[in-house]
């Protein structure tokens, strides 16, 4: 059993994707018989069963979406102080470093404990600030992050990244046997397709109605997540299907109602903003189409797992991540450039001509269910990194899970589902 130092900079818990991975890997090294403790900044919200410590509050500063603040130039320090202070009274054996900060602040905590550091790494530090409009890449600023981005890197004994294109970037500057993939994943029996009557409930309380085909999406709004250039191309498709909603459950979601209103979409397209993460399980199972328009290279995708667990016929757009989740069991638009791609044309139909195709692979996927499925379908694979590297998720790298539904958009009426564990 190891004592592990979590170390997360970032409001946890606020129901977004990247505090959904790390309650996954709390999880998973919970289940594994590990005591892990999480040192994070002073607001979001407890979970249940999660020992959690906070640094003392930050007057003004309640931000709990995505991407860089000032007040982060006041948290991180306390979070380092925070994180000695817990270090000194519980002598972890492993640091478990969050994000880029995390890894930062993990490896001063490493220097005076001695115990290794163990970085999850979610995405470039760089690209992110860029996406934000925070720097630009070939700028001074830009170099001088990207330098320090490196030498947080270098000071990892061992590096978790949530998908192969970015284990494969990391090993062009990190000694690559320090590199290891951990997929996100999901849990089966928590994300699922709902009955009808289960069903028919969630829409009411969303205000969908019961025969609408419903597209989700659930996630941080934000250009970088591509929520700008769906909401460009919804109108034709909106006006040609009056049965089409789509529901984007996420925040902040005042400046998208106010640019949904301007493009007179408000009767089709759904903003009840921040939804709880136990919430957004059930919501899914609802959902007949899975949206996810993140533009990001690098970053995983987390909530196409949970799009996949319950049925859903996923739309990305066609890059590395995606593919590496999807194959070619994905709706994919194309997004070069970060021109208006052609979405609406993705969201009209699911590809008949793949579905033959496409019940083929579900059924091979099932075949192999049968004979290497665990605890009635449900994946908690963790993976170690090394000896005393002991970051997991909810799945290893041979852990994922594809789910399909392969039915006309139209109107769902079978499902075709699969798991691969």
């Amino acid at each position: 059993m190891y004592r592990i130092l979590m170390i997360a900079p970032t409001p946890f818990f606020a129901d977004r994707g990247c505090h959904v991975r790390i309650l996954g890997e709390v999880r998973a090294l919970q289940a594994a018989g590990h005591r892990v403790t999480v040192c994070t900044y002073h607001h979001g919200r407890d979970v249940e069963g999660v020992h959690t410590v906070r640094i003392a509050p930050i007057p003004g500063y309640r931000k709990l979406s995505a991407g860089p603040s000032n007040a982060k130039y006041v948290a991180d320090p306390l979070l380092l102080a925070r994180s000695l202070r817990e270090a000194r009274r519980d002598r972890p054996d492993v640091v478990h470093g969050h994000l880029h900060e995390g890894a930062l602040i993990g490896r001063f905590v490493s220097a005076a404990t001695g115990a290794p550091l163990v970085f999850d790494y979610q995405g470039s530090l760089t690209e992110e600030l860029a996406a934000h409009g925070y720097l630009r890449r070939n700028s001074r600023a830009g170099r001088a992050f990207a330098r320090l981005e490196r030498w947080i890197d270098s000071g990892a004994a061992g590096i978790v990244a949530s998908s192969d294109r970015a284990a494969d970037a990391l090993r062009s500057s990190v000694a690559p046997e320090r590199v290891h993939t951990v997929l996100d994943g999901v849990d089966t029996q928590e994300f699922r397709p709902l009955p009808r009557p289960e069903r028919a409930a969630i829409r009411a309380r969303f205000d969908v109605p019961e025969d609408a085909v419903l597209a989700l999406y659930v996630g941080v709004l934000a250009d970088y997540q591509g929520i700008d250039l769906l909401l460009t191309q919804l109108g034709p498709v909106l006006a040609e299907r009056p049965a089409l909603h789509v529901l984007l459950a996420g925040y902040p979601e005042e400046g998208y109602r106010r640019r949904v209103t301007e493009l007179g979409l408000q009767a089709q397209v759904l903003l009840p903003g921040r939804v709880p993460y136990e919430e957004t399980r059930a919501l899914t199972g609802a959902a007949d189409i899975g949206l996810t328009p993140k533009l990001s290279v690098t970053e995983g995708n987390l909530k196409v797992y949970n799009y996949l667990a319950c049925g859903l016929p996923v739309v990305a757009f066609d890059n590395p991540v995606n593919r590496e989740i999807l194959g070619d069991l994905g709706v994919y638009a194309d997004c070069s450039a970060r021109t208006p791609p052609r979405c609406s044309a993705k969201i009209r139909w699911y590809p008949s001509s793949s579905r033959a195709r496409s019940i083929r692979k579900a059924r091979t996927c099932r075949n192999q269910s049968t004979r290497r499925r665990k605890s009635g379908g449900e994946i908690r694979n963790g993976a170690q990194t090394d000896s005393h590297a002991t970051a997991a998720s909810h799945s290893g790298r041979k852990g994922r899970c594809t789910i399909l539904t392969s039915i006309p958009i139209e109107r769902p009426t079978a499902e075709t589902r699969s798991f691969s564990v």
